[in-house]
């Protein structure tokens, strides 16, 4: 609600799933949007950035298609709303999938997205040195709004002593920009 609350209605609200994997946690958010908009104000509003390093991993997140047990955690509603069945399991919802770019980015190398309202990277920064989870969180920073928001997996923690991130809700691993970084940080 705040970052829909924080955006003009005519202002796009910006989301991006840096690690994506299988896409799950895009089409999650996906489905929170529409939900929390409409579908047709989310399709109008709102853009989504689902990114990996793994090219066959975006691969199959741009199929969108889930066997019958990786969808037993979705409310039997919105999966009756935003997938369709198929023979071995269920897809996305079409029109509502091509409102995900989806793309190549290495997190500790390629510059990040810009202007985020929310950037979701759960389960990913484990994968890293603190060191160079410190140069991530710089980058995520830079791409987040002054109103955006940081999600973080349950897994990862912000060791931060520059308090370049607030927390939001440290049961939820939901932060707010902190303090202003300079280029020379």
């Amino acid at each position: 609600p705040k970052i829909i609350a924080s955006v003009q209605p005519d202002e796009p609200i910006r989301v991006w799933s840096a690690g994506c994997a299988a896409g799950q946690e895009v089409y999650s958010l996906l489905m929170l949007f529409a939900e929390a908009l409409g579908i047709e104000a989310c399709l109008q509003r709102v853009q989504f950035y689902a990114t990996d390093v793994d090219e066959a991993a975006i691969g199959q997140a741009r199929l969108a298609t889930y066997d019958s047990k990786q969808v037993t955690s979705i409310p039997p509603q919105l999966l009756e709303k935003y997938f369709e069945p198929t023979l071995d399991g269920y897809v996305f919802h079409r029109q509502m999938r091509r409102q995900i770019v989806f793309g190549h980015h290495h997190l500790a190398k390629n510059a990040p997205m810009s202007k985020i309202d929310l950037l979701s990277c759960r389960n990913v920064l484990i994968y890293f040195t603190p060191e160079t989870q410190a140069s991530i969180f710089v980058r995520f920073h830079f791409a987040l709004k002054n109103t955006g928001f940081l999600f973080l997996g349950n897994s990862e923690t912000l060791v931060n002593h520059r308090q370049i991130f607030t927390s939001i809700s440290l049961k939820h691993h939901v932060y707010a920009k902190g303090l202003n970084l300079e280029l020379n940080d």
